[in-house]
């Protein structure tokens, strides 16, 4: 994104090969660091060592519930992780589902590009401000 040199490392944590590759996609060419894990377990061992800054976690997760690996993600990094529900249920019980499980922001998939950018640009600048996301 133009004014925003910082790259955030993403989690993208869906089963659905075709949906994380193209959202891993898109996020590289906005300047981040994309990680695609297809199960719960991966999601999971993907926070070891340098977490990312953000986590999509699609709510139908193969090999744990989408729910099950947010509340773990959440405890993993001690609350650090932004979390957010990125998943093709928006109703109103899914929504509450998502805020329950720990996720901060429900998206809807497909997302619209444009509010996942806006999205990632906010949680940027409040990194930067914190000192937790330097320049390159």
């Amino acid at each position: 994104m133009p004014g925003y040199p910082e790259k955030l490392r993403v989690l993208i944590a869906d089963s659905y090969p075709d949906a994380a590759d193209s959202l891993a996609v898109l996020l590289t060419l906005w300047g981040h660091e994309p990680i695609i894990a297809r199960t719960g377990p991966e999601a999971l061992a993907a926070v070891e060592g340098d977490p990312p800054h953000v986590a999509l976690v699609e709510l139908r997760l193969d090999g744990l519930d989408g729910c099950e690996v947010a509340r773990a993600l959440r405890q993993k990094t001690g609350g650090r992780m932004t979390l957010v529900a990125l998943t093709g249920l928006g109703d109103a019980v899914h929504r509450r589902r998502a805020r329950e499980c720990g996720c901060e922001v429900h998206l809807v998939k497909p997302v619209e590009p444009s509010r996942l950018q806006v999205l990632l640009g906010r949680l940027r600048t409040t990194l930067q401000e914190a000192g937790e996301l330097s320049v390159w």
